[in-house]
């Protein structure tokens, strides 16, 4: 079985969950025989390939013309939308703005429109992408979401919960079947020492993800501080690089870290290294205003971290009662979430049952029952 994997064009420019699952997925596919190809190219001759994988929803304007491209060439495909719930990207984008989105979404109000001006930003800083860019502004976002829905032979959710969120932001014209995302094992009982013997021995919370507004980490400081007027021994590690296209927001973070010696920033760790940070640490901190799954939460719940997830997306459906909530939009309730995450540690008994649900090799076994399933079956009557 040969498989075409897609996703936007900037992939492997990115370190977000989005570029972990697809090449993790592409690895573990590998792993049980099948011969994948990752290829983000709206025009790749689909000839040699029996199915194409696609990518994200939200930034549509890629995986559209990709979509096309499928159709063009009579060839199926599926995809995993990694699609975060509408209502929570306008609570973000309608109270945390920075740089030109503070004037601009004043005037562009509604998603499809400040979907629009960021293709726009984004096409000024790269004329490659003018094609995709064109194409976005003769359809429209939502437009483009429902053909690419519609026209999908399955769809791969990560959570029950997302295909219902498509159903009420998109269209409910499809069929699905959930994949659950992955962890890698070896962060399950991963060794602190590789961490201590780089950086040494001290009480920290982490928060792993880009820096960019999206991610919250301005609150998450914020909420440290009044921490650390109980516990001053506590320090903040963050992990992950700036967001180029977030600059007064990564100004902002920089002047933190730069007068506050208690935030020690790594820019980047590769994936295979992470593991050994999370377990290392009290508690993990995920505070971002949309997320789907919150993939960094899973893998410190198996690390043995204590766990703050958001309100948000269907962090729900994956970690359950077994960590604390946050609302992004509030410090106190940041502090309060992290306090209670000291104490509150998830349990061994769903330690395990994410090893035996959520690894990268059951992702790759519920994928390629997809891919069995669309090559075997007459689509045209699911």
């Amino acid at each position: 079985m040969k498989i075409l994997m897609q996703s936007r064009y900037d992939l492997l420019k990115k370190s977000g969950g989005d570029t972990v699952q697809v090449l993790q997925t592409k690895k573990a596919l590998e792993t049980l025989g099948v011969d994948v190809t990752l290829d983000c190219s709206p025009s790749v001759d689909l000839a040699a390939y029996d199915l194409v994988h696609l990518f994200n929803l939200d930034w549509v304007r890629d995986t559209y013309r990709q979509a096309k491209n499928c159709v063009k060439q009579n060839k199926p495909y599926v995809l995993s939308p990694i699609h975060h719930r509408l209502i929570d990207i306008k609570i973000w984008e309608d109270n945390d703005r920075y740089d030109f989105k503070r004037l601009a979404y004043l005037i562009f109000r509604t998603y499809g429109s400040r979907e629009f001006l960021k293709s726009a930003y984004r096409t000024v800083f790269n004329p490659l992408e003018v094609p995709d860019f064109i194409s976005q502004l003769g359809v429209g976002v939502k437009a483009s979401q429902k053909w690419v829905v519609e026209n999908s032979s399955y769809l791969l959710p990560n959570a029950c919960a997302e295909a219902e969120v498509i159903k009420e932001d998109v269209s409910d014209k499809f069929c699905y079947h959930m994949v659950p995302n992955g962890v890698d094992k070896t962060f399950y009982k991963a060794d602190p020492a590789e961490f201590v013997k780089k950086y040494g021995s001290f009480p920290f919370i982490l928060s792993v993800g880009r820096i960019e507004s999206r991610k919250n980490q301005l609150r998450i400081i914020e909420a440290v501080k009044k921490i650390r007027e109980d516990y001053p021994e506590m320090q903040l590690v963050l992990v992950g690089s700036f967001n180029a296209h977030h600059l007064e927001y990564g100004l902002r973070v920089r002047k933190e870290i730069k007068d506050n010696k208690w935030i020690k920033h790594i820019p980047m760790i590769p994936y295979t290294e992470i593991p050994p940070v999370f377990a290392a640490a009290k508690t993990h901190v995920l505070a971002s205003w949309k997320e789907t799954t919150g993939l960094v939460n899973v893998e410190a719940v198996l690390a043995g971290c204590g766990v703050v997830a958001p309100n948000k997306g269907y962090c729900y459906e994956y970690l359950g009662s077994e960590v604390e909530y946050c609302d992004p939009s509030s410090i106190p309730s940041i502090v309060s979430a992290i306090k209670k995450s000291f104490v509150h540690k998830p349990s061994e008994l769903y330690k395990n049952l994410i090893l035996e649900k959520f690894t990268w090799e059951e992702t790759a076994k519920a994928t390629l029952k997809v891919y069995n399933k669309v090559l075997t079956e007459d689509v045209s009557e699911k």
